[in-house]
């Protein structure tokens, strides 16, 4: 998913939490911190379980863009 760098680490845990798994699947951020674009992995810890629901989280909540499930 494309994310702005202006989200707050804790804003965006906040949004997680409720869809973290230990058996979902990783969170990749793009960014694009003073125009570098960049792939941030998050850890296994922030695994989530995909849904509907955690799409319309990302978008509503962070703006996130481009939110989509890759196997």
């Amino acid at each position: 998913m494309d994310i702005e760098c202006t989200i707050s680490p804790a804003k965006m845990a906040e949004v997680l939490a409720p869809y973290r798994n230990p058996d979902g699947l990783p969170v990749s951020l793009r960014v694009a911190p003073q125009g570098i674009p960049c792939v941030l992995q998050l850890g296994d810890e922030w695994r989530v379980a995909p849904s509907d629901a955690l799409k319309h989280a990302l978008e509503l909540n962070l703006g996130a863009k481009d939110v989509a499930v890759e196997y």
